[in-house]
Formats: C-alpha cells, structure tokens, sequence
C-alpha cells in the first residue's frame, strides 16, 4: 500500500542508521563521527524548514521526493539564510542533502530528477583564514595553566593540531606506537591516507 511506501523521511533516517557501518566509498572505512554529525544536522534542518508555515504551506504532509525541485531549492535556501547560517554551512547541508538524493536514486527508490538541475548547487564563498604566528603560539605553550588541568590538556591538543596540522580525529587515535624515531606514522580517518610527519619539538614537549 501507497502509505508504506519508503518517502523521503524514512530513506534519510535509514541513511544515517545505517552510514554507522557503511564503508566509504574511497577509503573502505565507515563514515566518520563527523560527517554522521553532519547528516543528522541537515535533517533536523530540513524537518524544521517543514515545520515553518512561511516556507513549508502544507504542514499536514511531509516533505518527499516529489517535492526536491528549483522551488523546494530557493525556499529551503532562503529558510536557512534566516538562520543565519554562513554561505560556506547552507553550501554544506546542500551538499548532503544531495548525498541522501543521489542514494536514494542509486537504489531505485526516488524516482524524480528536481535536484539534478545545474542551478541546484551547493554554494561557497572564500572564507577568511585566521591563523596564529609562532610567536602566539608559543606564548599559549608557556601559558602556566597547572591550577586548572582541563585546561591544560585543552590548550596540549590546540598545540599538536597547530603543530601537526593534523584533524582532530586524527589526533584522538594517536598512540605510542604512532611514533617512530621522531616521525608520527599515522592514517588519515577522513581519507584513509597514509602520513608521516616530523615532531615539533612542541609536539615533543
């Protein structure tokens, strides 16, 4: 029956059920923590866009494949200008909304080609690159924050990201046996590549 049938909703929450165990693609290891963030965060965008009468006009029916089209595209958009999102954020849950799209028709489920249109794009803008000098840096190093090790531990992870340029989830799996004469092996969760980087004597530190 009509009313069983896989809709939108239903393939999205699926999606993200299951992007727990799924591989990557390229790199053959489940999605990251990151990007499953990011998939739940562009749903409850979108349910909430469905929950607003000034975008959505029909609050008795959920938003489904049928609806995705250079309309749904401008509205939606418009919605998260009004949260006051960055271009570079609303470019991003555009993106993964296309990610649940292309999925769903890669299995046959959504039948409808509305978001494949050249004008429904993921916009961007050049963002501002903030960056710390050494002489900063080294000034957070000899911060003494002993009275409080929170911070201290905080302040340790900001230094070896800074040193290493290394993500986050990069730096939460190193282990001693990442080390090797001076040299961090380690490989990459977002790429599944391969680095190897010489230690800053901070890093030593």
């Amino acid at each position: 029956p009509e009313k069983y049938a896989i809709n939108l909703y239903n393939f999205i929450l699926d999606f993200i059920k299951k992007s727990e165990t799924r591989p990557n693609a390229k790199t053959g290891r489940p999605v990251s923590y990151k990007m499953r963030r990011e998939y739940e965060a562009t749903f409850t965008h979108l349910k909430e866009y469905c929950q607003n009468p000034d975008y959505w006009q029909d609050p008795n029916r959920f938003i489904d494949f049928k609806d995705i089209d250079l309309n749904f595209y401008t509205s939606f958009t418009s919605y998260l200008q009004s949260k006051q999102l960055a271009v570079n954020t609303i470019g991003k849950k555009i993106q993964t909304l296309k990610i649940f799209l292309n999925a769903s028709k890669e299995e046959g489920i959504n039948h409808y080609d509305g978001f494949k249109s050249k004008k429904f794009v993921a916009i961007s803008e050049e963002a501002d690159t903030i960056a710390l000098n050494e002489k900063e840096l080294d000034a957070i190093y000899k911060l003494d924050l002993k009275d409080d090790p929170r911070l201290d531990k905080v302040r340790d992870l900001f230094l070896l990201g800074c040193w290493t340029g290394c993500r986050f989830s990069d730096l939460d799996q190193i282990k001693p046996e990442n080390i090797k004469e001076g040299l961090l092996h380690i490989r990459q969760q977002k790429t599944g590549n391969k680095v190897v980087l010489p230690l800053h004597p901070v890093v030593n530190a």
